[in-house]
């Protein structure tokens, strides 16, 4: 029998001590409203206060089982309560404790926190599948053009950054060449 995991690690900065003290603290009210809840709200993912007391960053990571769609909630949540502005986005993987197909792979989620909603994902089985159709991965929308509300070319040095993330990450996968420098970036 094999076992199927979503992992995630990644900060969040809130921008003080103080509101990463409430966050905290908000995660901890939820998080024991879900003990008795059918369909808990953060479950999923732990949340660490980094560099207590003085920090104002919040580490939020898988806790072996990971929920994307309850740390989105969360992060929704957090930027109400309190009052986050700007971009914020994470990534995600999926893995199996045995060799399956279709058990691997990720993707990634953006978020506009002062508009309190998701502007954007990417899967990569969905930009695979695209590109193994023979689907222009070109036109897809690149994930720092999309999520700055630009198209790729309107901006060479955006797309010139985010190509270069891209590269970084594609060659980071088991030493593997780069197939492809976009992946396609669903707008919500």
């Amino acid at each position: 029998m094999a076992d199927y995991f979503t992992h995630f690690s990644c900060l969040i900065d809130v921008g003080s001590p103080y509101k990463a003290a409430r966050a905290l603290a908000l995660f901890q009210e939820l998080r024991a409203a879900d003990q008795d809840a059918d369909a808990p709200d953060v479950a999923g993912f732990d949340l660490v206060h980094q560099d207590a007391p003085e920090g104002s960053s919040l580490w939020i990571h898988d806790d072996e089982h990971g929920d994307v769609e309850a740390v989105i909630r969360f992060v929704l949540r957090l930027a109400e309560e309190l009052d986050l502005t700007g971009l914020w986005g994470f990534q995600y993987s999926l893995t199996c404790s045995r060799p399956r197909l279709d058990a691997f792979g990720g993707g990634a989620h953006a978020i506009d926190l002062g508009a309190r909603k998701s502007i954007g994902w990417s899967s990569t089985q969905e930009w695979l599948a695209a590109a193994l159709n023979g689907e222009d991965i070109d036109a897809f929308c690149n994930g720092a053009s999309a999520v700055n509300g630009k198209l790729p070319n309107e901006s060479s040095l955006e797309a010139e950054r985010f190509e270069g993330m891209a590269r970084r990450n594609v060659q980071g996968l088991a030493g593997t060449p780069p197939l492809a420098l976009s992946m396609p970036f669903h707008r919500s």
